[in-house]
């Protein structure tokens, strides 16, 4: 179900990418100047609950190509046991990243109810995904203001609030909003939401639940074009 509906947030994403300029035909690269793969500069990940765990995780993703750009990035996450048997395995496709941009998001990933010893985070685009080119970014003229992570009234959770506000000069339909949890400098997971409508310099605000938090010492909420 869940690579389901990453298809379909692929096709409807595909719909907003004529944004995107290409100086050849799609795929195509040129030999003296090969594209670099995505960079995952950080992860970090914890799990729900100790007893029906979800990986609930958070990454750092950079495009460190100055002339191409990635429709739909896709994100490998792997869980496995302490013998290397694999628990689950899903997979997180974003939006595109521009040459040079760097964006953060967290998601979750099934592992099949288990605890994992491990969870390997990798990126899977091929190299067609790669388009010499321009894009927008999905990060530009996005912010979040006065995030705020509070207790739930129902006392079995949190709620991630505060405002999107859209600095563009055009609305923006939907952002994604990502709370990502950090242990010093260290980044140790993340929980997603949504924020929708936003018209063109304007904010609105976002009220999203989080199941659970990790031991914490900072955290920063984050949004970008969805």
């Amino acid at each position: 179900m869940k690579k389901f509906l990453s298809s379909i947030f692929a096709i409807t994403l595909f719909l907003g990418l004529s944004g995107c300029g290409s100086s050849g035909g799609e795929g195509q690269t040129d030999q003296n100047n090969e594209p670099k793969e995505l960079v995952i500069e950080e992860s970090g990940y914890y799990l729900s609950s100790d007893t029906s765990p979800y990986v609930m995780y958070g990454v750092k993703l950079t495009n460190p190509n100055e002339n191409y750009y990635v429709k739909f990035p896709v994100i490998s996450v792997t869980s496995y046991d302490d013998e290397g048997n694999i628990l689950g395995t899903s997979e997180q496709t974003l939006f595109t990243i521009a040459p040079g941009e760097t964006i953060e998001f967290a998601s979750q990933a099934d592992c099949n109810q288990v605890a994992p010893t491990n969870v390997e985070f990798k990126v899977t685009n091929l190299e067609e995904d790669y388009i010499e080119g321009d894009c927008p970014k999905v990060t530009e003229g996005i912010e979040v203001v006065d995030g705020n992570i509070v207790q739930d009234g129902s006392g079995i959770g949190y709620r991630a609030t505060g405002f999107v506000k859209n600095n563009r000069d055009e609305d923006i339909d939907n952002a994604m909003v990502s709370v990502l949890f950090y242990s010093g400098e260290t980044l140790v997971g993340g929980q997603m939401g949504f924020a929708n409508n936003i018209p063109a310099g304007q904010q609105v605000p976002f009220d999203n639940f989080i199941y659970s938090v990790p031991t914490y010492d900072s955290f920063k909420i984050v949004a970008m074009e969805w």
